[in-house]
């Protein structure tokens, strides 16, 4: 990576880090969100 691009990516990650109980329940909720779609996906190379 360029160095010029270090410290602007850094400072981004350190932005981007996310506090597990901020998420917490989440999963469910996208679980069953993804259901219907996920039924949808018939052939092997769908579902991958």
């Amino acid at each position: 990576m360029d160095p010029r691009y270090d410290t602007p990516l850094k400072e981004m990650l350190a932005q981007a880090e996310v506090l597990p109980e901020l998420v917490e329940g989440h999963l469910s909720r996208l679980e069953t969100f993804v259901l219907p779609f996920a039924a949808a996906l018939v052939s092997a190379e769908q579902r991958r």
